[in-house]
């Protein structure tokens, strides 16, 4: 028996909450969460957001600041714009 696979969240804090995200993620607002992890000594930055039942990173970058920079937020926040009005599928982004 396996579990049955659950729906995401109306939440997305609640999604965060329930898999213990708060120590490694953060709300940047308009639907746009930051993840910071480390490896190899070397902070790295994923800006994702929630799109129907998928979580999709629009953008990874080393972390260089305690701020994220703001060309990367404004390319985060374009691209989830993009996925919202629904202009794109996830098939069809290119993430440079």
């Amino acid at each position: 028996m396996g579990s049955a696979k659950q729906p995401l969240p109306a939440s997305c804090e609640t999604c965060v909450e329930r898999h213990k995200l708060r120590d490694i993620t953060k709300p940047l607002g308009l639907g746009l969460f930051e993840l910071t992890t480390t490896h190899d000594r070397m902070e790295y930055r994923c800006l994702y957001a929630f799109h129907r039942n998928e979580i999709v990173v629009l953008v990874c970058f080393v972390k260089k600041s305690r701020k994220a920079p703001k060309a990367k937020i404004d390319l985060a926040r374009s691209r989830h714009s993009e996925l919202t009005r629904q202009e794109v599928t996830l098939g069809n982004i290119a993430l440079h």
